[in-house]
Parts: C-alpha cells; sequence; structure tokens
C-alpha cells in the first residue's frame, strides 16, 4: 500500500513540476491547483518556497504531496512568478482606485 501511495505521490508531484495544473482559486495566501480537471491541491504562497511540508488546508488536499526541498525550490521557481504578477495586478488596481477617489475629492 505504501508504494502505491509513493506512487500516486510522485504522479502529483510531477504532474506540478511540469506546470501540467489549472490554477482554480486565488488568494493572498494560498492558491489552488487543480490536476486532472479533478485533484485540487492548495497551495501556500507566502513565504515561499514553503512547499516543503505542505499541509492539507482547510480539507481540500485530499493526500500531502511532502515536495523534497529541491522540488520545492523547482514550485518555486514556477509558482513565484506567476504569483508576483498577480499581487502586482492587484495593487495596481488598488492604487488606480486612489488615485481615482482623490480625484474626486
Amino acid at each position: 500500500m505504501e508504494q502505491k501511495i509513493k506512487e500516486v505521490q510522485e504522479y502529483f508531484i510531477s504532474k506540478i513540476l511540469n506546470s501540467q495544473f489549472i490554477i482554480t482559486h486565488k488568494e493572498e495566501y494560498t492558491w489552488n491547483l487543480t490536476i486532472d480537471e479533478k485533484y485540487v491541491f492548495e497551495i501556500w504562497m507566502q513565504n515561499a518556497p514553503v512547499y516543503r511540508k505542505p499541509k492539507p488546508v482547510h480539507g481540500v488536499n485530499f493526500m500531502d504531496l511532502g515536495f523534497t526541498d529541491k522540488q520545492a525550490i523547482e514550485l518555486d521557481k514556477i509558482l513565484k512568478p506567476l504569483y508576483k504578477e498577480w499581487v502586482n495586478d492587484i495593487l495596481i488596481e488598488k492604487k488606480r482606485k486612489e488615485l481615482k477617489e482623490l480625484e474626486n475629492i
């Protein structure tokens, strides 16, 4: 049984590290990565790379993937630029709203 679980973990880790996922939900601290249009893994995005010890967050993950340090760094290289772009977009929109409010004063 342990060998089968390890195989399934390796399957999902491989999919994630090969960017074979869809980001289905984004929040400030976590993102949901969906694999094969069915399996959702919530990944902690703050203070990355922290994927080394991913935990089931809010009951989303059905299994712990247990990324190694090397895999965590690889995942960080994939997700961090996307996360930074997303955060920048949010900050830019926030500043635009603030500017508009100031212009209306």
